[in-house]
């Protein structure tokens, strides 16, 4: 498949992607095999352990994806190791101050990430929820084929 992202945005933002076992974004932690849910201070630790960032194949074996400002940008990727993953972001501000966001408003105090139809994910970069336009970083994956074993 493939992966494009957009980016309009002052901050400079890295998208990714973790796994997940559940609909409410709980992770394996990756020593004790203990669930750590998002509501556990040591959240962000666990879902960003390299094992439980998702490789997107030879082609593309980082988690994350990175675009300019004023850019679009394709990726193309193979997902082979989990059903379910949940996206994240790394934002560096024009201050320096780096902030990490998931898809879990529950983490952040308010959602960052908006689904705008299938497959299309829209990117808040501002803390709080900033203008809530979902449009700083705009991403679209396109699944080619999906084979089950």
């Amino acid at each position: 498949g493939t992966i494009e992202i957009s980016r309009e945005a002052n901050f400079d933002t890295t998208l990714g992607f973790y796994k997940i076992i559940d609909t409410n974004g709980s992770v394996v932690d990756q020593i004790t095999g203990s669930i750590i849910t998002t509501d556990n201070e040591d959240y962000l630790k666990h879902a960003l352990d390299e094992n439980n960032k998702v490789n997107f194949g030879p082609g593309h074996e980082s988690s994350t994806f990175y675009v300019d400002d004023n850019e679009d940008k394709m990726f193309n990727i193979n997902v082979n190791d989990h059903s379910l993953i949940a996206p994240f972001a790394n934002v560096i501000s024009d201050s320096g101050i780096q902030k990490t966001y998931f898809a879990f408003g529950s983490i952040n105090g308010t959602s960052h990430f908006k689904v705008f139809g299938d497959n299309y994910l829209g990117f808040e970069d501002s803390e709080g929820g900033g203008d809530k336009d979902f449009d700083d970083v705009l991403l679209h994956m396109k699944i080619d084929n999906i084979n089950i074993t």
